[in-house]
C-alpha cells in the first residue's frame, strides 16, 4: 500500500502522484459471494438483547424496513426463529383443518345430518375464541410473546375435549327425537342430562392443568411447593390455551349447543307462516272436519 502512494501517473505537465486521483478508504474485504437460487445473498444475524423477544424485535423492524430507502431489487427475508414460526403456523393450520375434516367424516356417519356435524364442530371456533381472550388476560402479563408451537398444540388437544363434549350431547338429543321428543324439550332434557359429565370432565381437566398455568410446583417427596421452577414457562402458554378455551367453551356449550338444535324447529314453527305468505301459498290451518248431512227422522 505504501508503494502505491509513491506511484506516479505520467501526464502533459509532467508525473503526479496517484495520491492526487484516487481516495482510499478502509473496507471489509468480501473473500466470498454467496448465491441461493442464482440470487446474490448477504446474510446478517444479530441477537437481541437479554430480555428482549425476538419476535418482538422483528416486528419492530418490518415495518421499519418497508418504509425504508432500499433499492427495490433488493429483497429481505427474516429466517431462524421467524421462520420457523411461520412454518409452525402453517403446520398447525392444516393440521386443524385435516382434524376437522376427519372429525365431520366420522360424525356424519354416525348422526347421519350435516346440521348435526355443524353444530358438534361449532365448539372448536368457541374454544379458539375463549384462548384469544385467555390470551389477553392472562397470557401476555405472564409472557412478552406467544409461542406459536406451545398455543397451537393446546389449540389442537382442545378441540378433541370440546368436540367430546358436543358429541355427548348431540347424540342424546338425537336419541330423544327418535323416542318422539319434540326439538325444543329433546333440547333441553339433552342438556339436562348431559350437564353432569361435561362440567366434570371440564373441572378435572382445569383444575389438573391450574398448577402448570401458575407455575405451582408440589415435590411430594421432599414435602415442599416450588414455585417458578427452573423450565415451568415453558407449560405456561400450552396450559393456559387448555384452561381458557375449555371452560369458554363449555359455558357456552351447554347453553348455545341447545338452542342450536332445536332452532330449526322452532323456526320453522315460529316462521314458516311468513315464508308461506311469502311464496303465496295458502296460510297452513286446522283441518275442517266434513260437514255431515243428519239422517232424516223416521
Amino acid at each position: 500500500m505504501a508503494a502505491f502512494d509513491q506511484l506516479k501517473i505520467t501526464t502533459p505537465s509532467g508525473p503526479v502522484p496517484a495520491s492526487y486521483f484516487v481516495k482510499r478508504a478502509p473496507a471489509q474485504q468480501v473473500t466470498q459471494i454467496q448465491r441461493r437460487e442464482s440470487q446474490r445473498l448477504v446474510l446478517i444475524q444479530a441477537n437481541t438483547l437479554k430480555g428482549v423477544a425476538a419476535n418482538q424485535k422483528i416486528a419492530q423492524l418490518k415495518p421499519w424496513i418497508a418504509k425504508a430507502a432500499i433499492d427495490p431489487e433488493v429483497h429481505v427475508k427474516f429466517v431462524g426463529a421467524d421462520e420457523e414460526g411461520q412454518n409452525a403456523t402453517n403446520f398447525f393450520v392444516v393440521a386443524m383443518c385435516v382434524s376437522l375434516f376427519l372429525m365431520g367424516v366420522i360424525l356424519l356417519w354416525q348422526f347421519n345430518s350435516f346440521y348435526g356435524v355443524l353444530v358438534t364442530l361449532s365448539a372448536v371456533a368457541l374454544s379458539i375464541v375463549g384462548v384469544l381472550l385467555g390470551i389477553q388476560v392472562n397470557l401476555l402479563h405472564t409472557f412478552d410473546y406467544i409461542s406459536v408451537i406451545l398455543v397451537g398444540t393446546g389449540v389442537v388437544s382442545l378441540a378433541g375435549v370440546v368436540v367430546g363434549h358436543n358429541i355427548v350431547l348431540v347424540d342424546t338429543f338425537y336419541q330423544l327425537r327418535r323416542q318422539g321428543y319434540p326439538a325444543d324439550e329433546a333440547a333441553m332434557r339433552a342438556a339436562t342430562q348431559r350437564f353432569r359429565p361435561v362440567m366434570l370432565t371440564t373441572l378435572v381437566t382445569v383444575v389438573g392443568l391450574l398448577p402448570l398455568m401458575f407455575q405451582v410446583h408440589p415435590n411430594f417427596h421432599t414435602g415442599h411447593i416450588e414455585l417458578k421452577a427452573p423450565g415451568s414457562e415453558w407449560w405456561v402458554q400450552l396450559s393456559g390455551a387448555v384452561v381458557w378455551g375449555l371452560s369458554f367453551a363449555t359455558l357456552l356449550t351447554l347453553v348455545l349447543t341447545p338452542v342450536l338444535l332445536a332452532a330449526p324447529k322452532v323456526m320453522s314453527q315460529r316462521f314458516g307462516g311468513l315464508w308461506r305468505f311469502a311464496r303465496g301459498a295458502p296460510p297452513a290451518s286446522a283441518p275442517v272436519k266434513p260437514y255431515e248431512v243428519p239422517r232424516a227422522a223416521e
